[in-house]
């Protein structure tokens, strides 16, 4: 009786010991599939080639020698404008072999690990938003725009942001920025803006607003230079090295009818997306400010949330969805 307890308790310690280190193994395969999921969601709007061959790059650095791997695309959102899918699913698998279960038979163990990541979109966005609208178009990440130019016509793209605390709506009802102050306070960072939502309109505000543009911007301090603010990684994405009111969210936009070329007069506008420009600089006292196009990926904060990846800007987040 004596020998057959001491059978059942080797046994149950070799079990426990073993399933310790199986614990720790499917671990191990588990956040190598994270971070191959991640990286390779991170460049699904460059295409699924890119995608998989960033994943599998990431693999080719975690992995430890027992691990394969295999990468599919899916589709988290039906609504992506991603046709080839807005996921990376990655399966890390691996054949663990035992210690003291090996004395009862056991001699390997069977791992797999699941993670699928998604590219999403910004469905709003808070905070420091420029109260300048960009009307929807084709732009380069990485090129210069003209983001604000006054005397291009009655509308600038100067726009009425809700006030920090309120939303704007499908209405255009919210309390809104006014007046110079405001306006340069929002374009400084020392004012926040509410909550604007993909679907919401946005009231222009017709002439010039060149005195706000040249106060809000002047008063940034310490004024940087784009690549000493954010750096471009070999994937496209663009890290920030130095929090600044010069790397800001701006609203794509289109007419209330779905057109795309600037009305004159008041008018309301429909908030299709949302992008990330850096601020280069102004010009001409305020009725000129140029940008850079970058591609940027945060973590959601309070007011933001995301949804179905649109093309239409550069402000997303990647998000581990298994």
């Amino acid at each position: 009786m004596a020998t057959l307890f001491m059978f059942v308790m080797l046994g149950m310690g070799a079990l426990v010991v073993d399933l310790g280190s199986l614990y720790q193994q499917h671990r191990s395969a588990q956040a190598v599939a994270d971070s191959a999921a991640l990286a390779g969601a991170g460049l699904l709007d460059a295409g699924w080639a890119q995608a998989q061959g960033a994943a599998q790059a990431n693999f080719n650095i975690n992995r430890n020698p027992s691990q394969s791997i295999l990468i599919n695309p899916a589709t988290a959102f039906p609504g992506s404008s991603l046709s080839g899918g807005d996921s990376v699913t990655v399966t890390v698998t691996s054949t663990a072999t035992t210690g003291f279960s090996s004395l009862f038979g056991f001699h390997s163990v069977h791992i797999d690990a699941t993670a699928q990541a998604t590219i999403e979109s910004y469905t709003s966005q808070s905070g420091h938003i420029m109260p300048w609208a960009i009307m929807k178009d084709s732009f380069t990440v990485g090129s210069s725009y003209a983001i604000y130019t006054d005397n291009s016509g009655s509308n600038n793209g100067t726009v009425d942001l809700p006030l920090a605390g309120s939303q704007a709506n499908s209405t255009c009802t919210y309390p809104s920025t006014s007046g110079v102050s405001d306006l340069a306070a929002v374009i400084g960072g020392t004012q926040a803006a509410g909550v604007v939502h993909i679907g919401d309109c946005l009231v222009t505000k017709p002439g010039g607003s060149p005195t706000p543009a040249k106060q809000g911007l002047s008063a940034i301090n310490p004024w940087y230079s784009l690549s000493s603010a954010i750096q471009l990684d070999a994937n496209g994405q663009y890290t920030v090295l130095r929090d600044t009111p010069q790397l800001a969210v701006m609203p794509i936009v289109t007419n209330a009818d779905g057109t795309t070329a600037w009305t004159t007069g008041s008018s309301h506008l429909t908030v299709v997306g949302f992008a990330w420009f850096f601020v280069t600089g102004y010009s001409n006292a305020g009725k000129e400010v140029q940008g850079t196009f970058v591609k940027l990926s945060s973590v959601p904060s309070a007011g933001q949330s995301s949804g179905a990846y649109s093309s239409y800007g550069t402000a997303t987040t990647i998000a581990l969805t298994v």
